[in-house]
């Protein structure tokens, strides 16, 4: 990037870079995004062209049961081989060995791949196949967006961009030299991760809530006052949710890393974090959380 755009004064689009970054450590291992800058074997082609379907099944649910068909599993959900868009991924990370042990590499990949169940039967291939497809595309293009996000709104705001690097700064001043930082360490870095949990507020990568049905009807706060009959379907969408300025304050749509700050703010942070759906919530809260933000 600094030979070919920094040094030579051109102009670089960090959407499409963001995006090559996050799928290539989305298996541990580079597969060659950034590397080439391309989309290796069409992979972030292949996901945006489902995008759609895959919002329109997190609504519709008649269509799960179509896509638990033995036609779905032919035709329609990607399969998994070396010969396969995502299969040639998984060769590039793991060589020939494709479902073998992997001494090198211990990764969440490699326990997929080798995951069993009770009785240390292997887990069934379908349900490998659905694991290591959320794994390549729920997580990196989320993690993209939420990159693109933090990015956009630090240059919009001066303030935060010149105090983000400050901080950034003085960790590498006062810290060795490592390739990637430590976990223990990232939490040294409190405007960072301000600006990271303002982002995931402010424009949230899967503003897709889970159905819930209601048993019996609920009445809406006042201003709205609706009645909801029972077994209605009710989403709490985060797009919406986290822009509740009875939570967050009269200045939800501004981009304000302090507001997760403050000494004598833990009570208010915590609330915060209560009404976070970012990742969901409850019992369908999502598994990845953690991995997220590190």
């Amino acid at each position: 990037m600094t030979k070919d755009y920094a040094e030579a004064g051109k102009e670089m689009d960090y959407a499409y870079w963001s995006q090559f970054f996050a799928y290539d450590i989305g298996f541990g291992k580079p597969s060659g995004f950034v590397k080439t800058a391309s989309d290796v074997h069409g992979l972030i082609e292949a996901f945006h062209g489902a995008a759609k379907a895959i919002g329109l099944m997190a609504r519709c649910e008649k269509m799960k049961d179509i896509l638990r068909s033995e036609f779905a599993t032919k035709y329609i959900i990607p399969d998994i081989n070396k010969e396969s868009r995502l299969g040639r991924i998984i060769v590039t990370c793991r060589g020939e060995n494709f479902y073998g042990e992997s001494a090198s590499q211990i990764d969440l990949m490699q326990h997929l791949l080798q995951a069993k169940l009770p009785g240390d039967s292997p887990l069934p291939i379908q349900d490998t196949k659905a694991e290591l497809l959320i794994l390549m595309f729920a997580g990196s293009d989320t993690t993209a967006a939420t990159m693109r996000h933090l990015l956009l709104y630090a240059l919009r705001n001066p303030k935060v961009y010149t105090r983000l690097m400050e901080e950034m700064d003085t960790f590498v001043a006062t810290h060795p030299p490592f390739d990637v930082i430590p976990y223990d360490d990232a939490q040294s870095l409190p405007y960072f991760t301000a600006c990271l949990r303002e982002t995931m507020r402010i424009a949230p990568s899967t503003p897709i809530g889970m159905p819930r049905h209601r048993r019996g009807g609920i009445t809406l706060p006042e201003p709205d006052g609706r009645y909801i009959p029972e077994h209605i379907k009710l989403i709490c969408d985060s797009f919406v949710t986290q822009k509740d300025k009875s939570v967050y304050g009269p200045n939800t749509h501004e981009f304000n890393p302090d507001r997760w700050l403050g000494k004598g703010n833990e009570e208010k942070v915590r609330e915060f974090e209560k009404y976070d759906l970012h990742f969901g919530g409850g019992a369908r809260v999502c598994l990845g959380e953690n991995i997220a933000y590190l």
